[in-house]
């Protein structure tokens, strides 16, 4: 009995490790949700250096999942932190019909333990299997219509039909959620989030979007660009994948010049990099085979190990002077903007453009002529500009009703306090007196910008249990991005305090008429606003308007109306009134 246990025993032990994961990009063909997973199980039960984690849900209803590469075998991010060790973490399938870094991680992967790669000794690898798990379940053949291949790939909803890589800051999936925490936990030094193009034709089978030194630590943004950058280039042309910056382009062709996409907070780049954490777009060109998309993603995450082991040491140290410089600032830059007055050169391998009349359309059609190949410098656009610089309170604090919001600061991070007992505050009051808003429904909400402010100091009431919050952490930037309304991707912008805009009471016409009159008798000044916006023809043949306009500059109109809820206080709490 002993025996044939020990024999069972034996020939498990002797399945895993003569097991083999089949990879077919070669044949044009992705792995399924359920093979890519089970070859992360695979390489977990191999290698003792090596656990696949499931850390959160998604959407989908199904785990997401989390595969650890640690040469010490200890797979905990306070430990790895301890051991003072890097951290590169790769997300995969944010859109899966896009699953180049899908298959390329795992090759990557194996490669790395089998030859228990000197290169994980100071960096730990996390990678993502499958972000958008919902997405890769929904499988098809056809939902990129330009792309090479594979032959069937996922699809770029969720399951909630999200886009994710809009979702960072709302965090309307459970996908978003589980991306949070983990990230929070391992404050990952470099991140890479793995896609392919759409767009224009040339000859480069990897674009990359990199950290922008326009928002970044000046001395991390230093580095940045003369070293980290460089290297990449650099080594992704000796591993025979020469490499351009992601094609954005100014006025449709590469020619007329590359524009650094700005990708705001909403998206995984924009978000890691309100932490310090080196955020990169890899994009391999939609128009090459699926076989070599796969390659030059896989040769990219080597690069990008390469840099992090080489020059680790002293991204670690310029992280921890950029956390510390953002505790102690007093102003942070929003909205961001490619500043069109000035650029550098790239020089650039393309096609030419030439033109033809379509068939179908009957209308001039550009094409690229891929036996036409050209290089040639190009005008590339990368020095961003702040549209707002803010200046922060010493403290926000954040009435208790609010609590969907505070939820998400802590999810990030945010060192959050409360209120003792009830007091009155001398505070900065915000009012929103203008906004535009996307006429359809932009991933779930009807999205606000152009958002204009008034700004007034008041005596307010707060109550205990209200929300306190010191802007000397490292996470001031995420804060003014996410409670500032005038910031792109604000929570205002993205509805979460819409039900403020909506005037909750009113006024009789026929009754309030005759007040009006009493109203203007004792207002001089008021009357003279309102005689004069009479003159406008519009406001003189309404009524309601007129009426409205007095209204809304008596004592009876709602205090609160416009009145954004997040305010700003100046000046030190006593000890006892705060916990």
């Amino acid at each position: 009995m002993k025996q044939r246990f020990f024999l069972t025993l034996l020939f498990s032990f002797w399945l895993i490790v003569n097991a083999q994961i089949n990879l077919s990009y070669e044949e044009n063909k992705s792995l399924t949700y359920e093979e890519t997973i089970e070859a992360y199980e695979l390489l977990a039960s191999k290698y003792k250096s090596a656990e696949l984690k499931t850390v959160g849900s998604t959407d989908s209803g199904l785990p997401l999942h989390l595969f650890v590469m640690d040469s010490h075998g200890d797979f905990n991010p306070a430990r790895t932190q301890q051991r003072n060790k890097r951290v590169l973490l790769v997300n995969n399938g944010i859109h899966p019909g896009e699953p180049c870094g899908i298959d390329a991680s795992i090759e990557w992967a194996e490669e790395l333990l089998r030859n228990d790669d000197p290169l994980l000794k100071n960096t730990v690898v996390l990678i993502i299997p499958v972000y958008n798990v919902g997405g890769m379940l929904n499988r098809g053949c056809c939902f990129r219509a330009n792309q090479d291949g594979p032959e069937m790939h996922g699809f770029r909803g969720n399951a909630k039909n999200l886009d994710l890589n809009r979702d960072f800051v709302k965090c309307d999936s459970r996908n978003a959620r589980s991306f949070t925490t983990l990230f929070q936990q391992w404050n990952p030094d470099v991140f890479v989030d793995t896609h392919t193009t759409n767009g224009a034709d040339y000859s480069y089978t990897m674009t990359l979007i990199a950290p922008n030194s326009g928002k970044m630590y000046s001395l991390l943004g230093a580095i940045t660009d003369r070293e980290l950058v460089p290297f990449l280039y650099s080594r992704m042309e000796e591993l025979g994948y020469p490499m351009a910056p992601y094609v954005s382009t100014r006025k449709g062709t590469p020619e007329s010049g590359i524009m650094h996409y700005p990708d705001s907070p909403r998206y995984s780049s924009g978000y890691v990099n309100l932490f310090h954490s080196l955020g990169f777009t890899a994009e391999a060109h939609m128009l090459k085979p699926f076989a070599e998309r796969v390659k030059a993603t896989k040769a990219l995450l080597q690069a990008l190990l390469e840099m992090t082991d080489q020059r680790g040491e002293i991204i670690a140290q310029l992280r921890a002077k950029a956390a510390g410089h953002t505790s102690e600032a007093r102003e942070v830059e929003l909205n961001h903007r490619v500043d069109t007055t000035t650029h550098d050169i790239f020089r650039f391998k393309g096609y030419e453009v030439e033109y033809r009349t379509s068939k179908v359309t009957g209308t001039e059609q550009r094409y690229y002529n891929t036996s036409k190949p050209y290089e040639k410098d190009v005008p590339w656009y990368r020095t961003l500009v702040p549209d707002l610089t803010v200046n922060l309170p010493d403290y926000y604090i954040i009435p208790q009703a609010w609590t969907e919001v505070v939820e998400l600061l802590r999810l990030n991070g945010v060192q959050v306090k409360e209120l003792r007992a009830d007091t009155e505050l001398s505070v900065d009051v915000m009012y929103i007196t203008d906004y535009q808003s996307s006429a359809r429904p932009y991933e779930g909400h009807y999205l606000h910008h152009e958002v204009q402010i008034r700004q007034e100091r008041k005596e307010l009431p707060f109550r205990a249990g209200d929300f306190v919050i010191r802007t000397n952490q490292p996470t001031n930037q995420y804060l003014a991005h996410v409670l500032d309304p005038r910031s792109e991707d604000s929570f205002f912008c993205w509805n979460f305090f819409d039900a403020i805009l909506m005037q909750k009471e009113y006024f009789s016409p026929y009754l309030f008429d005759t007040e009006v009159e009493r109203i203007l008798e004792e207002d001089p000044g008021l009357k003279a606003r309102f005689l004069a916006k009479k003159k406008d023809p519009d406001f003189a043949s309404d009524v309601w308007q007129q009426l409205a306009f007095i209204y809304q500059r008596s004592k009876w109109y709602e205090p609160t109306h416009n009145r954004y809820p997040v305010v700003g206080f100046n000046g030190s709490f006593p000890d006892n009134l705060v916990r």
